[in-house]
């Protein structure tokens, strides 16, 4: 058997720890967090001449396993 070490282990360990509510944490930090900072500024990238919208994120944030019984 070999295990899994440095980023795999982390992630491992992640998901495992994963529950409904670290994964709502997640929604509303990584989709309503970006939602709400766009929608404030829109009024200034409006006025701008080349407005643009640039949004990072990391495959650490992402949810890997999302079971049916989860999404109800």
């Amino acid at each position: 058997m070999r295990l899994a070490t440095g980023v795999k282990a982390y992630m491992t360990k992640q998901i495992m720890l994963q529950t409904y509510e670290t994964a709502k944490d997640c929604i509303e930090t990584n989709y309503y967090g970006t939602k709400h900072v766009t929608q404030a500024l829109l009024p200034f990238l409006h006025l701008s001449t080349s407005p643009r919208i640039v949004n990072i994120s990391t495959g650490i944030s992402k949810l890997e396993v999302l079971s049916v019984s989860f999404c109800y």
